[in-house]
């Protein structure tokens, strides 16, 4: 029982609905950095910059929250798969990616005289940093967000599509509605409210 191989269960047998929920979630964070680049050439300007943390500050919290817990337990599953060297190094050069995200975002947001609201809406940019220092932490982060979305898609995705069985799917699944059960009020409802309020500075 100690060294049972679940993905050797039913070779073939994929169950896609965990692979089909972080293909949405990619979906909606390519909506971000696709906005968080349009905004970057602007960032001179106030409005545009504040527009930016907005976008960043929902991208933060989604990834936080929902997506890295997620895919983090995945790759957990998935290391117990026997993969190859090459493999391995996939998953964690991924899982250390997480980490360099949420540290850029920090960057970005850890401003002294910005402190987090309690409603959705950006938060201040500090008189006491720089323009030009809040610009390379905004591209350090837009950078490291691009790498890793083009990271997964070319190496992640095809690897998790030869490794997944319905056991291991079950398993994730189970953590996904543990999460989610953790987050009922106010964190999902200020997500909620950041996601439609970045999508309508998006649309306008």
């Amino acid at each position: 029982m100690g060294d049972e191989r679940v993905f050797a269960e039913r070779p073939g047998q994929r169950n896609s609905a965990v692979l089909e929920r972080l293909q949405v979630d990619h979906e909606r964070l390519a909506e971000s950095l696709s906005a968080l680049e349009a905004l970057l050439v602007r960032l001179d300007d106030d409005s545009a910059a504040r527009a930016f943390v907005l976008h960043l500050e929902f991208t933060h919290e989604f990834c936080e929250l929902l997506h890295f817990p997620l895919e983090d337990a995945l790759l957990e599953v998935v290391l117990e798969a026997g993969l190859t060297p090459s493999e391995r190094r996939v998953v964690f050069v991924n899982l250390a990616q997480h980490q360099v995200i949420y540290a850029e975002a920090l960057t970005v947001l850890e401003q002294p005289a910005a402190e987090a609201s309690s409603e959705p809406g950006p938060r201040a940019i500090s008189r006491a940093t720089s323009r030009a220092e809040f610009r390379r932490a905004a591209e350090a982060y837009v950078r490291a967000l691009r790498g890793h979305l083009e990271f997964e898609d070319r190496h992640l995705q095809p690897l998790l599509r030869r490794h997944l069985t319905t056991r291991a799917t079950a398993r994730v699944e189970a953590l996904a509605r543990d999460l989610l059960a953790t987050l009922v009020g106010k964190p999902l409802e200020r997500l909620a409210a950041l996601d439609a309020t970045s999508r309508e500075l998006a649309a306008g």
